[in-house]
């Protein structure tokens, strides 16, 4: 039997950017995101794990799906030609600097 699951626990990124014009849909603290057909941007997030199934991206269409802790794809799942797909795992982290006087960092967290 073929398992055709895709997971995904590291970051991967592709070019991901809404047209002047074009609407946007966000989507926030949904776990499932299922049976779908996106053909504007939509944009899908959660704050621990994301699972995605019977979702097609059109050609005009933008996903973009957010989950620190992991994104699994199962089928069906596909994007035409021309069709767009970003996938953020894990959490940007912020390091701040200070800084003395002269310019010397003095600190960092």
């Amino acid at each position: 039997m073929v398992n055709n699951t895709f997971k995904l626990y590291a970051i991967a990124l592709l070019a991901f950017s809404c047209a002047e014009g074009q609407s946007q849909t966000i989507i926030d603290s949904l776990s499932i995101y299922q049976g779908q057909t996106v053909e504007t941007s939509v944009i899908v997030q959660n704050e621990s794990h994301l699972e995605v199934n019977s979702v097609h991206v059109t050609s005009s269409g933008r996903l973009k799906l957010s989950a620190p802790y992991g994104i699994e794809i199962t089928e069906p799942f596909s994007v035409d030609l021309h069709g767009q797909l970003e996938m953020v795992v894990g959490r940007r982290r912020t390091v701040y600097y200070t800084y003395d006087g002269d310019g010397n960092v003095t600190g960092r967290n």
